[in-house]
């Protein structure tokens, strides 16, 4: 009877261990510019108390790899980053997520490795079609402001933070001025470079764009590519939700 028993609790721990191990997933976090690893920490923390298995990414030449800086760092590098870790690690069935500018860099990675991609979520993020740059899908006032700042610097290639923390939606002050500080400068031909695919390779991957209401610069984006397919989902928030709400943005990745 003990026998029985014993075999009743190793197979329904079993089962409850299938259970978790299917709804558990896989992400990998990419930030935006002038942003490193360390903006997904809260996140990060929140999805693995979940179960899921989470990879955040710094870039070449930003964050604590700004050491690696220089004018060849450019979209293509970035896009070798992620998907150099990808191979690297041997993952599938990631969920990509790029956080602004890494809307550019997650787009690249899911036309190079299509089938290592479960899903993409874009984080009030740029949705570039095949061909255009960052700056192509920028305001010409805030291009031409971004390129002379970087042409002003010391070493004419780097562009210093255009946004600071409050701007971006962090209120709290502490954590503002922690963030403040650790943005770091970012090479301009990552902007510059634009992203060529095929866009049959990532037509067949699920799409989420998550908005931040609170912050004005993505509302046309999410409006497009709704009508592209892509699911939208709102959040009231800051443009850096991954650090003003974890909780909330945790929440809409996995609804």
């Amino acid at each position: 009877m003990r026998i029985q028993r014993r075999d009743l609790l190793l197979a329904v721990l079993a089962s409850t261990l299938a259970r978790a191990e299917a709804t558990s997933r896989t992400f990998v976090l990419v930030p935006g510019a002038w942003h490193g690893a360390w903006c997904f920490a809260a996140l990060e923390t929140i999805l693995r108390a979940k179960g899921h298995t989470v990879h955040s990414l710094t870039l070449t030449g930003v964050g604590d790899r700004a050491s690696q800086a220089t004018a060849s760092v450019n979209l293509s590098t970035h896009i070798e980053d992620v998907v150099g870790f990808l191979c690297t690690k041997n993952l599938s069935e990631v969920c990509l997520l790029g956080h602004s500018y890494g809307g550019m860099v997650i787009t690249g990675v899911a036309a190079r490795e299509p089938k290592r991609i479960s899903q993409l979520i874009y984080l009030d993020a740029f949705v570039p079609a095949s061909g255009q740059s960052m700056f192509d899908l920028s305001q010409p006032k805030f291009v031409a402001s971004w390129k002379k700042r970087a042409a002003e610097g010391e070493n004419g290639f780097l562009v210093p933070p255009m946004l600071n923390a409050k701007s971006m939606g962090v209120t709290d002050s502490v954590q503002a001025k922690q963030v403040d500080a650790a943005l770091t400068p970012q090479p301009i031909a990552t902007f510059e470079e634009p992203v060529v695919f095929d866009v049959h390779s990532i037509q067949s991957i699920p799409s989420m764009y998550i908005h931040c209401t609170k912050f004005g610069g993505f509302g046309p984006t999410a409006e497009r590519v709704k009508k592209l397919g892509f699911r939208v989902v709102d959040i009231e928030s800051g443009h850096d939700a991954m650090l003003a709400v974890p909780q909330v943005l945790a929440d809409a990745m996995l609804g």
